[in-house]
């Protein structure tokens, strides 16, 4: 597996080894972005990206399918919410019911996910999760899938990182 990101200045790939120490460097390369194809985090030209990654993955010598990918930009949502403590299959439910008071776009347009990250007691008793809500608007994701389906990668771990 190997990461690739995508920015508005340079196109950047990495694959590491797993080694008796931690891990190492084994292929990298970097090369710039094609002007005005990726811009806050938004792919607007997926076919011109698709063509430039093929090309960085050819002279950096990776070869692997599977790949690592964040995606970023103004739209993506990512917050701490508060809810009751429920149960795992229950909480994708309560994330939902809750989105809209955190996403200012239609969720049904939108990739959701969540995490718990820990429980705890109130001061009157009641007890509540802290779960870290994404959402992605599926017009943001769809140009990135459009270049790994061109340049056929497999997306394996696909990660957000937040610039609102």
């Amino acid at each position: 597996m190997f990461a690739i990101d995508f920015g508005a200045r340079s196109i950047k790939v990495a694959k590491i080894l797993r080694t008796s120490d931690g891990y190492e460097l084994d292929k990298y390369g970097i090369t710039l972005s094609p002007e005005g194809s990726i811009v806050n985090g938004e792919i607007l030209n997926p076919i011109i990206v698709a063509d430039v990654l093929i090309e960085l993955l050819k002279d950096s010598g990776i070869r692997d399918r599977r790949a690592i990918i964040a995606i970023t930009g103004q739209k993506v949502i990512i917050r701490e919410i508060v809810l009751p403590i429920m149960e795992d299959k229950e909480l994708m439910a309560g994330v939902i019911w809750e989105a809209p008071k955190y996403v200012p776009y239609d969720l049904d347009e939108s990739i959701i996910d969540a995490e718990k990250v820990d429980e705890f007691v109130e001061k009157d008793g009641n007890k509540m999760m802290r779960v870290l809500l994404v959402a992605v608007p599926k017009d943001i994701i769809q140009p990135y899938m459009e270049v790994l389906k061109k340049v056929r990668i497999i997306p394996k771990i696909v990660d957000v990182v937040s610039s609102a």
